[in-house]
Order: structure tokens, then sequence, then C-alpha cells
């Protein structure tokens, strides 16, 4: 989500090496909260006060168009680490920023990278197809799926596409989402799969607050 201030927070689900379990709280209300905290440091205070054990393994991506960060929750050591996100082309996966043994994330800064200095019409056209790219790696490029995994390696396959549709689980959703100092700059959503669902521009509807 993001403020009309430009303050942004988006949450991704960290699922291998864990077993996912029936968790107490929900990750949503992470982001929530975040979002309501509305800074940095306002969100770095909330968090030092949370058990990250309350909730299943997370990645929380918040900031504005000045500065942003990347909060890692894990049941071990049972506390929540943060980093600064450097300036430049990033991804971040069900897994740390960056996480270079994932081959999405190749193919996202592949794909990314060679237009992010284009104008904004430009780069939002690019960043519509990166978004519902359905191309899978050879499974020999997967990584060994973790030891408490249910899926094999070919199994883990699907996962790899930046648009993913398997019987159980798939993207649901897209966001694109710029931001200019002190506001949002744009905001197009897909409500739905992005291969399917065209993005609509989210800055002229009313405000729910």
């Amino acid at each position: 989500g993001v403020t009309p201030q430009g303050f942004f927070a988006g949450l991704t689900n960290q699922r291998g090496g864990f077993t996912p379990r029936r968790a107490p709280a929900s990750r949503g209300e992470v982001v929530k909260e975040a979002l309501r905290q509305g800074s940095v440091e306002a969100v770095e205070r909330y968090l030092e006060g949370l058990d990250p054990t309350a909730f299943n393994p997370f990645n929380l991506l918040y900031g504005d168009a000045q500065r942003l960060r990347v909060a890692y929750a894990r049941p071990s050591p049972g506390q929540l680490t943060w980093d600064d996100v450097p300036p430049g082309l990033h991804v971040l996966p069900n897994d740390v920023l960056d996480a270079p043994e994932l081959p999405k994330v190749a193919r996202a800064r592949m794909l990314a990278e060679a237009s992010v200095r284009r104008p904004w019409p430009e780069l939002v056209t690019v960043l519509q197809h990166l978004l519902a790219d359905h191309t899978l790696p050879s499974a020999e490029s997967i990584p060994e799926p973790p030891a408490d995994s249910h899926l094999s390696r070919e199994q883990a396959r699907p996962y790899q596409a930046l648009c993913i549709h398997t019987p159980t689980y798939g993207t649901r959703s897209s966001a694109i989402v710029a931001l200019a100092p002190g506001r949002v700059a744009h905001f197009l959503a897909a409500d739905g799969p992005p291969c399917q669902q065209a993005f609509h521009d989210l800055l002229g509807l009313p405000s729910r607050e």
C-alpha cells in the first residue's frame, strides 16, 4: 500500500526453509500498521516491539522517494532485522533482497534494467509486460528446495515465473507505484493476474480515508 504523502509499504511471504503454520497474527496487519506509522523511523519503532514468532516469516519493504528499507522476520533467532535498500535496481522475491539463487530475480532484473531510465509512458509498459511474464527457467537452475519443503525441484519450477499459475497458488494482483518527494507520482493496479487483467490508474479514485 501507499499513503497520499508518498510512504510505501509492501510485504512478501518467506516460504523457503520454513514450514508455514497457523500463526495467531496476520502478516497483512504489519503492512497496515507500517502505513499508519508513515515514516521509516516510526515503522522501525513499531518493528522493535513486534514479536516475529507471532507471524509466519515475511519480508517488509517500506520507505519513500528518499529512503527505502527492508525488514526480515524469521522464527529463528526470533527477532526482526532490517537494512537499507541501496540506490539502483533491486528485486524482493519471497526471500532476501536480490536473492542470487532464485532464477526469477535474474529474469526480472534482465527485463527491467534496459528500461529503467526510459520516460514513464515507455517504462510503465515494460513493467506491465514484466509482471505478466510466464517464462520458466530450466529445472536444473532451480535451487534444491529446503529439507522441510513439500515441493520437489520440478514442482518448485512454476513458482519461478514472474506471473505464477498453479492449481493451488498464483498471482492474484499486481501494482506499479512511482513515488516523488511527499507524494505518489503514479499508482496503477491490476485486480487479478496481470496477464489477464488490465492495469487501472488509481490516483483518480476517491480516497477511502
